[in-house]
C-alpha cells in the first residue's frame, strides 16, 4: 500500500481518502483484583461511533478477541480513538490515541496502558485500516 501524503495533484484533491479503521482486541491485562461477578466491558469509540465488548470475565482470564470496525471520514486525521474499561457501569481508565499515531502502527499488536486505572491496567490491540476513495 503506497504511503498517504497532504499534497495532492489538481486531479487528485477532488478525490477524498476516507479510512476503515478495524481494531481486533486481544486481552485486558492487569485487572485480577476485579471479582469475579464484576461485570467488566471495553467501550470503543470514535465521534459519535461507540462500540461495547461482551462482559468479560475473571474465568475466561479476561480475554476479549473481538473485532470493533469504524468507518472514519475524509477528516479521519484530525480524529481520535478512545478506549474505556467499564467496570459495573463505571469508567476504570481510559486511553486515547490518535488515528495519526494508530496509522503508524498499522498490523502490530502493542498494549496500550489505561490512564486512571490501576498501574499495569492494559490492553493488547492489533489496528488494520483500509483507504477508500471517494
Amino acid at each position: 500500500m503506497a504511503p498517504l501524503t497532504t499534497e495532492q495533484s489538481g486531479e487528485e484533491a477532488d478525490n477524498e481518502i476516507a479510512v476503515v479503521l478495524t481494531a481486533f482486541a486481544y486481552k485486558l491485562n492487569g485487572v485480577g483484583a476485579a471479582s469475579d461477578n464484576s461485570k467488566i466491558k471495553i467501550k470503543f469509540s470514535v465521534g459519535e461511533q461507540v462500540q461495547k465488548s461482551k462482559k468479560l470475565a475473571k474465568g475466561d482470564d479476561f480475554e476479549i478477541m473481538e473485532r470493533f470496525c469504524f468507518f472514519l471520514g475524509s477528516d479521519w486525521m484530525e480524529k481520535s480513538l478512545t478506549v474505556q474499561c467499564v467496570k459495573d457501569k463505571s469508567v476504570i481508565g481510559e486511553i486515547m490515541i490518535d488515528i495519526g499515531d494508530i496509522m503508524e502502527n498499522i498490523g502490530e499488536k502493542k498494549v496500550y496502558e489505561f490512564v486512571g486505572g490501576e498501574e499495569g491496567e492494559s490492553i493488547s490491540i492489533i489496528f488494520h485500516g483500509k483507504f477508500l476513495q471517494m
